[in-house]
Order: structure tokens, then C-alpha cells, then sequence
């Protein structure tokens, strides 16, 4: 997430009937994720029975109230504290599932079920990506219905920077942007200064220079896994933005 000085963990969820909780101020950061049973959601600006299938997403500095009146429930969490992304931060909302989450529910259950040595890790990541999915769903329900050129550029950006380990050009990367490329490019032109081409080449030297100094893959390797269309181009783009070939410069930190 970005934050070294953040604990996190996935786990199981269950609370008897006559269960009640309530804060108006939450210190912590938790999703929780409904198997079975009915969980009773209450905040400033909704009051629901959440049954199979329904999240509350219940955000750092929140205000609500959970409870279990005549049925317990059952479920998966992913929570955590310490230095909280700007995401965490905020009011407690109750979603519904869609199946991304629901798959990702299921997986933690396995775990829960059949644990195995790695269970705690498995558990800590899938829980830490339903967390990031259900504020993805809450982002979307809240969205203005127009976007701004900085959101569409931003938009851009993270689509190439999830393509970096590939071979796809700017232009093929920026095919899930429901918008025409050359807007675009106007759009992230204004916003970076540059073209979404100009910032692939130059994410990819930047990680290119990463792993020269970290670790022993050859040249060509590195090249390859970063998309590159050959050796030659690489050292070309390489040397034009550092002012070194990919040898020199590692050589330079041996």
C-alpha cells in the first residue's frame, strides 16, 4: 500500500447473537466480508441488515454502530493500523459484493478451512486486495459523472504503469481508457509534460536502472522483461536517458 509503518492481517469473522459495537471515532481500518448470518450496519447515512454477500467497509476516523439482533453471522476480515493511506481514511459505508469480491471472500475461507503453513501471509494478501476492491466500489458509486482531465491523465498513467513488465506499447495499454487516444494524450500532455509514449520509456529505464543495480539478470534479460523490443532499442532508450549504456551503468555500481 505504500506505507511501511502499517500492520495488517486477514482473518476469520464471528460474532453471537446480542453482539454490539459502537464508535464514533474508529482508530482502526477493517473490511468485513458477510458468509452467513446477518450483520446490522448503522452510520450517519445508512441502516441496513447486511446478509450473505454484503461488506461494510469501515474506514479509519468513522462513525457507526454493528450489531447482531436475532441472528449471528459469519464472515472474513482484513484489517489494519498504523500509517494509513489517504484511502482508509474516512466515513464507514456498507456495499454489496460484486463477484471480485466474492471470489476473493471465498479464497480466504479455503484458508480458514484447509490452512496450510502460509495460511497467515495468504490470508493477509487476499484480504488486503478485498479491501483495496471495496474502496474501489465505493470510489465508483461516489464518482462525478464527468471526469476531469488530471483523472483521465491519472487514469493513463496507472494503466501503463500496471503494463510495465510487458510488451505492450503506450497506445495498446491505454485500450481500457474509455476514451480516444489522442484525448488522451492531450489530456496527459498537459497534466505530466509529456506523451503517455515519452513516460512508458522513461518508467521503464527508471526500473530498468533498478534492477541493473539490484540484481544479476543479463542485459538482454532486462530488456526483454521490461518490453522492450530488442537489446539494441533498450540500450539505445538507455543511454539517451542516463547518459550511460546498461553495462557501464551497472558496472558503476559494482
Amino acid at each position: 500500500m505504500g506505507h511501511s509503518e502499517i500492520y495488517s492481517f486477514g482473518g476469520a469473522k464471528y460474532q453471537p447473537v446480542g453482539y454490539r459495537f459502537e464508535t464514533k471515532k474508529y482508530d482502526v481500518f477493517q473490511v468485513i466480508y458477510v458468509c452467513w448470518g446477518e450483520l446490522i450496519f448503522q452510520s450517519p447515512q445508512q441502516d441496513v441488515k447486511l446478509g450473505p454477500g454484503g461488506v461494510a467497509l469501515l474506514r479509519n476516523q468513522s462513525a457507526f454502530t454493528l450489531s447482531c439482533r436475532r441472528v449471528a453471522y459469519r464472515g472474513v476480515s482484513f484489517n489494519a493500523k498504523g500509517d494509513f493511506p489517504a484511502e482508509f481514511i474516512g466515513p464507514a459505508e456498507a456495499l454489496q459484493a460484486p463477484a471480485e469480491i466474492q471470489t476473493l471472500a471465498k479464497l480466504m475461507e479455503r484458508q480458514l478451512t484447509q490452512p496450510t503453513r502460509d495460511s497467515a501471509r495468504l490470508l493477509e494478501g487476499l484480504g488486503r486486495a478485498m479491501a483495496w476492491e471495496a474502496i474501489r466500489i465505493s470510489e465508483q458509486g461516489h464518482r462525478p459523472a464527468v471526469r476531469s482531465e488530471e483523472d483521465w491523465a491519472e487514469i493513463a498513467r496507472q494503466a501503463m504503469d500496471v503494463t510495465l513488465y510487458s510488451a505492450r506499447t503506450a497506445r495498446e495499454a491505454l485500450t481500457s481508457v474509455d476514451l480516444s487516444y489522442r484525448q488522451i494524450c492531450r489530456h496527459f500532455q498537459r497534466a505530466f509534460g509529456c506523451s503517455p509514449k515519452q513516460y512508458q520509456i522513461r518508467v521503464r529505464v527508471d526500473e530498468a536502472r533498478r534492477l541493473l543495480r539490484e540484481t544479476h539478470l543479463p542485459v538482454t534479460d532486462v530488456a526483454m522483461e521490461l518490453g522492450f523490443c530488442s537489446s539494441q532499442h533498450f540500450a539505445t532508450q538507455f543511454l539517451a536517458h542516463t547518459g550511460q549504456t546498461p553495462s557501464d551503468y551497472r558496472k558503476s555500481f559494482q
